[in-house]
């Protein structure tokens, strides 16, 4: 498999954090915290990318479930 380098950064760029933001809250732009989040989206981002790039980004917690259709995976 073909290694990239420097997808870090390009994954810290303000465009692309507001692309995935958009993309991320497309079929929810509707709800209340939706459109919270969004007109505070200047000061949003800059947190998210602060919090990437010193690693203080708050994860939730990884739910795991099996999928049966069509067949187990």
């Amino acid at each position: 498999m073909k290694r990239i380098s420097g997808l870090w950064l390009k994954i810290l760029e303000w465009e692309n954090l507001r692309l995935a933001t958009t993309k991320a809250l497309k079929a929810k732009r509707s709800r209340f915290d939706a459109r919270k989040y969004m007109s505070q989206l200047e000061t949003n981002l800059e947190e998210l990318a602060w919090g990437l790039k010193t690693g203080n980004f708050p994860v939730g917690r990884y739910t795991q479930f099996v999928v049966h259709d069509p067949k187990e995976r």
